[in-house]
């Protein structure tokens, strides 16, 4: 593997995944390989919407960035501090829109932080908006925090996953190159940090991860390097801003990590809490035994995230009460 090895890394306390957890990873293998391709298949057959009303008495802003991106600026009720904000970055391969899942997640994410503000953010994506556009529209959503509503990159927590977590680290990086700040903390679930695919588990795991389709024999490009060229355009696949985990991790802002055993990603997070160790950067890592690529969606219905979900939640406002 060309990353870098990781030191050792902890496992979540719960040695053996749930039951729950079994059956509907078995049942995503079985729906995604019935309908012929993968998660970012089936997500690009929905639509996103901006139809998603908030609870009663919490206040939705939505706006658009000078680049064309949407964006939306959720308060909760009996708000507690608006000199804080959660940026939302979803997932989806920068090639999925705010689907209603990630609509309805906002709501979630301002209370796990601590009844605060949260900007969600529908980033312009591939192949229509190849990079820097996401990365962009990431940092023109910092800037309208500061002008708009006074909250610095400082007083910022970016969370995402997947794809989402991959521009958080980007954008951790870009800020801190530009001299523009540094962001209060990152939150990445699943990271997809390496658009090359060259890490060991894209292929030892493949057929372990449900999200991706378990077909064999093996695809032509099962281990999705089309993908990340989808996004990266003429850019190379190695620029730190597309691939994070071939950028510095000098001086970057704390960190929490998780990521699923049977993921096809492993290696992408692992390299990453690597990196970020060696740096000195602060970084905590969790393995959850038997999960999946970004598990974290299944909160409804299994135990492990709602457990990771909770984690979150005192990571996010451990970092907040700095």
């Amino acid at each position: 593997m060309m990353q870098a090895s990781s030191p050792k890394i902890p496992l979540s306390q719960r040695k053996h995944p749930s039951l729950r957890g079994i059956l509907l990873r078995e049942l995503i293998a079985v729906g995604v390989k019935a309908s012929g391709g993968d998660i970012i298949a089936l997500g690009k057959k929905q639509t996103p919407t901006n139809d998603w009303h908030p609870p009663k008495g919490w206040q939705l802003e939505k706006f658009s960035l000078p680049d064309g991106a949407n964006a939306q600026f959720l308060v909760p009720k009996n708000c507690s501090r608006m000199d804080v904000a959660v940026l939302q970055l979803h997932g989806g391969a920068y090639t999925i829109g705010f689907l209603p899942i990630f609509q309805r997640r906002s709501g979630k994410l301002a209370l796990l932080a601590g009844n605060v503000p949260v900007l969600s953010l529908d980033y312009r994506v591939a192949p229509e908006h190849t990079y820097p556009a996401a990365l962009d529209d990431a940092v023109q959503a910092l800037e309208w925090l500061k002008r708009e509503k006074g909250i610095p990159p400082e007083s910022v927590i970016a969370i995402g996953e997947s794809a989402g977590a991959g521009l958080s680290l980007a954008l951790a990086m870009r800020l801190r190159d530009n001299n523009i700040g540094s962001l209060r903390a990152l939150v990445l679930m699943s990271p997809w940090t390496d658009l090359t695919c060259n890490g060991d588990s894209y292929a030892i795991r493949y057929l372990m991860d449900p999200m991706f389709g378990r077909k064999f024999p093996l695809p032509a490009d099962y281990m999705r390097t089309s993908t990340g060229e989808l996004y990266a355009g003429r850019t190379s696949l190695k620029d730190p801003y597309v691939s994070p985990v071939f950028g510095d991790f000098n001086n970057l802002p704390p960190m929490l990590i998780h990521v699923g055993e049977y993921e096809m990603l492993y290696d992408d997070a692992a390299a990453v809490y690597a990196k970020a160790a060696a740096a000195g950067v602060k970084a905590e890592f969790k393995v959850w035994p038997g999960m999946f690529h970004a598990f974290h969606l299944a909160d409804a219905l299994i135990p492990e995230a709602r457990t990771a979900w909770r984690e979150i939640g005192v990571f996010m406002r451990s970092h907040f009460a700095l």
